[in-house]
């Protein structure tokens, strides 16, 4: 959780430089989520929606640096960006839930 945490940061900061010729750093938050999705327990959910709540604070907190004339695709960029943190966290519960399924069929289906 840690390192996913420090990878969330280090892309908030990437994102936070304007130096680096603006480029979509934004995009790259997925990648914790992704991470604690595929690394934590098959019954653990918590930390997959925690991830995505640290992860939409800062996205939505990055864009506190937006001049006025590109506010507005800011907002709608930062949105998709949210919505898709979301739905792989949506994706990534139903993954799990299906694990869990599977696991049990397998067990019941035993002699």
């Amino acid at each position: 959780m840690l390192v996913a945490v420090g990878i969330a940061l280090g892309v908030a900061a990437l994102d936070g430089f304007a130096t680096l010729g603006g480029g979509p750093w934004h995009v790259l938050f997925v990648i914790p989520v992704i991470w604690i999705a595929l690394w934590s327990a098959e019954d653990d959910r918590l930390p997959v929606i925690v991830m995505a709540v640290i992860v939409t604070a800062l996205v939505l907190g990055g864009g506190t640096t937006w001049q006025q004339d590109q506010a507005c695709a800011c907002v709608v960029e930062r949105g998709q960006i949210v919505g898709i943190v979301w739905i792989t966290v949506a994706l990534a519960l139903l993954r799990k839930r299906t694990r869990r399924t599977y696991k049990w069929i397998n067990l019941i289906s035993r002699p």
